[in-house]
């Protein structure tokens, strides 16, 4: 029980390395005394990576409201269950006290405390829980002309959640630059609870929209993400698009944005809708200083002087980008992930 429950070693472990005995006999012991067993060593490397804590993190208030600026833009979250979730998922607190819960439980075991009725109940249920947990991931996937942008994600992600190695490829349809850049974060049930709010299945797929309860408020770091996302610059003109977006969704947005001040309207071209920011240099003044004061602003704003500087077109940029990076709009580049993302 000490080398099962308490180290979380599986049957073949214990019974060749141990015991030296057939693992099936082990087996028996636990089941006769009421102990669930994962039908199978998939479910097995599941449990013990959850009670490790590998699919929860703490998520601040400012990477939060980064996020959410992000999934206004093109950030997406993939479930790990490849978009078909488990019925009864539990809440965050309630997974994140089970956990704690079951850590309790082993400890008394690793420590040889007599187990009761209780404890084995604690565990049966923290298998069915497991099986019914849904996580996703958060995937970053961009141009390498934000490289830079995405690298300083890619650092400031990496203190709160595990992430997957960053990458490059090719990108074949592009005009100009040739490679994209990006990364995904490991499955958590926070990036779940995400995907729950952001994505409503209609016409057979999920669809993305802006939820009430998650978006309540226009903060700088929300607008600030999402126009650097889906926004341009142009003359005295400042939009930013969307095609995902409902109108309702666009016409909430703007209820938010005029809420902090800023004069804002819908604009439809083509069935799309996006919001215009009034071009009077008042209003561009108070936008401007609104989103300086996101959190990431003065690390990232040099990365986007197209959007942030009048005047300042995007094909300046990408020929200023392209002298520093030459071999991103080089198809046949050999591009080495560790030489780029230290």
């Amino acid at each position: 029980m000490k080398n099962y429950i308490g180290e979380m070693r599986g049957l073949k472990k214990i019974g060749s390395q141990i015991l030296h005995e057939d693992p099936r006999s082990f087996k028996y012991v636990i089941t006769g005394l009421g102990f669930e067993i994962p039908a199978s060593g998939s479910i097995w490397k599941k449990m013990k990576d959850h009670y490790k804590g590998k699919f929860t993190a703490a998520i601040d208030t400012p990477l939060n409201e980064i996020l959410l600026g992000m999934m206004l833009g093109d950030m997406n979250i993939r479930l790990q269950s490849k978009s078909k979730p488990h019925p009864q998922q539990p809440t965050i607190s309630e997974y994140q006290r089970l956990l704690r819960e079951i850590e309790e439980f082993r400890q008394r075991v690793r420590s040889e405390r007599f187990i009761d009725r209780a404890d084995i109940d604690l565990w049966n249920k923290g298998i069915k829980m497991i099986q019914s947990t849904n996580t996703a991931s958060v995937r970053i996937h961009k141009s390498s002309t934000e490289f830079d942008f995405v690298k300083v994600l890619y650092k400031l992600l990496g203190k709160h959640v595990v992430l997957g190695s960053p990458f490059f490829r090719r990108n074949n349809n592009a005009r100009g630059v040739r490679w994209n850049c990006g990364f995904d974060t490991s499955s958590l049930i926070e990036f779940y609870e995400m995907w729950r709010n952001w994505y409503k299945f209609r016409n057979g797929k999920y669809i993305k929209h802006i939820p009430r309860n998650s978006i309540t408020k226009a903060t700088p770091d929300l607008i600030f993400h999402y126009y650097i996302d889906d926004g341009w610059y142009s003359g005295n003109r400042i939009q930013i698009s969307n095609s995902s977006f409902s109108h309702s969704d666009i016409h909430y947005l703007i209820r938010l944005i005029r809420a902090e001040g800023i004069r804002a309207k819908p604009y439809l071209k083509a069935n799309s809708y996006s919001i215009n920011i009034s071009h009077s240099k008042k209003n561009r003044i108070a936008f401007f200083e609104f989103i300086s004061q996101a959190t990431l602003y003065k690390k990232v704003s040099p990365y986007f002087p197209h959007k942030l500087i009048r005047g300042y077109s995007k094909k300046e940029y990408v020929k200023e980008h392209k002298s520093r990076y030459p071999e991103f709009y080089e198809q046949n580049s050999q591009l080495r992930t560790g030489d780029y993302w230290q």
